[in-house]
This record gives C-alpha cells, sequence and structure tokens, in this order.
C-alpha cells in the first residue's frame, strides 16, 4: 500500500491523555488509566501507560508514589527515554544522586525534548556536575548548528530550548568549573 495511504497505529493510552487535557479534565487521568490492564498493553502504549502513571502521581503530589510508579515503569519498560528522564528526576529529588546520574547519562537526548536536556544539566549544575552538563546539552548544540539558525521563535517552533537560556547554561557550568577561556576570558 502507498505511504499516502497506510494507516498510522494510534496510542489510545496518549490519545486518551491528550483529549483529557483538550477537555480541560486533566485531573481524571489517573481515574481513566486504572481503567487500563498494563500487561495487555504492548510497546509505546505500554511504555505510555506507565510514564503517564507516574506522572499522575506526580501530579498530585504524591512523589513517593511517582518514584515508586516510575521505578516500576522503568524494570518494565527500560527502553522508554521519558520513563527513565522521570524516573533519574525523582531519584534526584531524593538525592539518590548517583543513580539519577546513571540513568540521565543513558538518556538519548536527542529523542528527548531540548527542554529534558535543559532540565538535566540544571540538575547536574546543582549538584556540582558541571562535565554531566554540559555533555546533556551537546544534542541541543548539534540541533543548532544543523539548522544553523539560533531564531528564539524558529527554535521553541521545533521544540527546542531558547538559544540566549542554552547559552546563558553553557556560561554557568565552565564558570563554575573555571574554564572561560573556551570563551576567550582570561582572569
Amino acid at each position: 500500500m502507498p505511504p499516502l495511504f497506510r494507516r498510522e497505529k494510534t496510542n489510545q493510552v496518549s490519545d486518551l491523555a491528550d483529549r483529557l487535557l483538550r477537555e480541560g479534565r486533566p485531573g481524571e487521568l489517573e481515574k481513566e488509566l486504572s481503567r487500563f490492564d498494563p500487561g495487555r498493553l504492548r510497546g509505546a502504549e505500554r511504555a505510555s501507560w506507565h510514564h503517564l502513571w507516574g506522572v499522575a502521581a506526580f501530579r498530585r503530589g504524591d512523589r513517593p508514589e511517582a518514584l515508586r510508579r516510575f521505578t516500576e515503569g522503568y524494570s518494565d519498560c527500560s527502553d522508554s527515554m521519558d520513563i527513565r528522564f522521570s524516573l533519574a528526576q525523582e531519584l534526584q529529588h531524593t538525592g539518590r544522586m548517583e543513580e539519577a546520574f546513571r540513568l540521565f547519562d543513558a538518556c538519548e537526548f536527542g529523542s528527548l525534548s531540548g527542554g529534558h536536556a535543559m532540565a538535566a544539566a540544571r540538575y547536574a549544575y546543582l549538584w556540582g556536575e558541571f562535565e554531566r552538563g554540559l555533555s546533556y546539552l551537546d544534542p541541543v548544540l548539534a540541533a543548532y548548528d544543523q539548522l544553523s539558525i539560533v531564531d528564539d521563535h524558529f527554535l521553541h517552533m521545533r521544540n527546542l530550548p531558547f538559544f540566549g537560556n542554552t547559552w546563558a547554561t553553557i556560561g554557568a557550568l565552565h564558570e563554575l568549573r573555571g574554564s572561560l577561556d573556551v570563551f576567550g576570558v582570561r582572569r
């Protein structure tokens, strides 16, 4: 069948979350997700269910439950970058930085949003892991280079962070590690 007529497989779990958000009913997500049997879901739907199940607990302020759900989701869907990143965030929140950074290090920031890379870089900044922070921004810089434009509106429309924010984060990381000489600044 020609690609024009091929029907894309939908993700009923993500579609449900999108619909609830559009209808202004995000608070019903957990209730609706509880109607699914995650053991019957496959692939992206299963990963979406686990991720959103953890997000639902996070949104209602139950961080221990969110951590438990993301941990369970990661055990079941370890290839999911969204689950991996969310679990790393929750581990960071509990101060378990070695585990958190191991997960952040394994994230493929090119397949996550630029906002994810910026968040990970900021966690690295907060915990004194300046080299890590810079490495998390490499895919963002590669995207800027590939696009050959740093106009903020253009970048925002492509789910990339504003250039000024990225540049400020890079500058802060270099300042903190004492390497502003890469910018031509001598002390």
